[in-house]
C-alpha cells in the first residue's frame, strides 16, 4: 500500500500501531483496548491472530489485512439481507 504513513509500512506491529493500521485499511476505528479485549476473549477472541515475543503482543501485517478482509461483508441493497453471510 503505498498510501500507507511512513509508520505503518512495516511488516508487524505492536497493538497501538495494529489498531491504527486496521482503522487506515478498513476506514473504522479499532481501539487498542478492543485488540487487547479480543486476545483474552474465551474461545477464539474473535480478533486477529497475533504472536507473543517474549512479554510483548505482535501482529503481522499479512494477518490484519486477513482479519480485515474477513470483517467487511458482502455488498447489500436491503438491511433485510443476510449480512452475516460469507464472501465466496
Amino acid at each position: 500500500m503505498s498510501d500507507l504513513p511512513q509508520h505503518l509500512n512495516r511488516r508487524w506491529f505492536r497493538t497501538t500501531e495494529a489498531a491504527e493500521y486496521l482503522e487506515h485499511v478498513t476506514g473504522v476505528p479499532h481501539a487498542p483496548a478492543t485488540l487487547e479485549g479480543w486476545r483474552v476473549r474465551p474461545p477464539k477472541g474473535g480478533g486477529p491472530e497475533f504472536h507473543r515475543v517474549g512479554r510483548c503482543v505482535t501482529y503481522f501485517r499479512e494477518q490484519l489485512d486477513l482479519f480485515a478482509q474477513r470483517r467487511v461483508g458482502k455488498p447489500l441493497n436491503s438491511t433485510s439481507e443476510n449480512s452475516h453471510a460469507p464472501l465466496l
